[in-house]
């Protein structure tokens, strides 16, 4: 098991939703520009449909029932909706270390500032990236939340077999 810090740790809770919001790849001819849309990266990853798509699919796939999709849904708009302004915060913030940390009069004070600040907003995504997972895995029955973590598992391979991640699922 990997060394980390505790901001990390809380980090890969995140994982099951990322998961869950990933299920499957899309053809090469998916618009990158699109919101949620991703191109495929370095690492083999294929780019990913528009939320709606991945919510259908992932309906399909578990086999929800229209209520528990919409329950579903309204869980995963509810994350993102929270968890945007943090992420667009957290990039800011970032971006602000590495430029303080290339500035000549960088000191350890204010660069542990910054770091406490990128932290506590790291710290805010991991819980509501976990809230999230639980509002949607209550909402899934015995059977649909084995296929769930068949996916995961699946998932898991795709990514080691694609150059991703050297992690597995066990690491966490």
């Amino acid at each position: 098991m990997c060394n980390r810090m505790p901001s990390q740790k809380l980090a890969v809770l995140a994982l099951p939703l990322a998961l869950l919001l990933n299920l499957l790849p899309v053809s090469a001819s998916a618009d990158p520009s699109s919101q949620g849309g991703r191109v495929q990266g370095q690492a083999g990853h294929a780019a990913s449909h528009s939320p709606d798509e991945r919510h259908q699919q992932m309906m399909k796939e578990l086999g929800l029932s229209p209520e528990q999709g919409q329950k579903v849904k309204s869980a995963m708009e509810q994350g993102r909706a929270q968890s945007q302004p943090l992420r667009e915060q957290l990039k800011t913030k970032r971006k602000a270390m590495m430029q303080y940390l290339q500035t000549p009069n960088a000191t350890e004070a204010g660069a542990r500032t910054l770091n406490s600040d990128i932290n506590d907003l790291q710290r805010r995504l991991s819980e509501i990236r976990l809230k999230t997972w639980f509002s949607i895995r209550s909402q899934l029955n015995p059977e649909q939340l084995q296929k769930l973590q068949a996916l995961k598992a699946k998932h898991w391979a795709q990514r080691s077999n694609a150059g991703g991640r050297s992690h597995s699922p066990e690491d966490y």
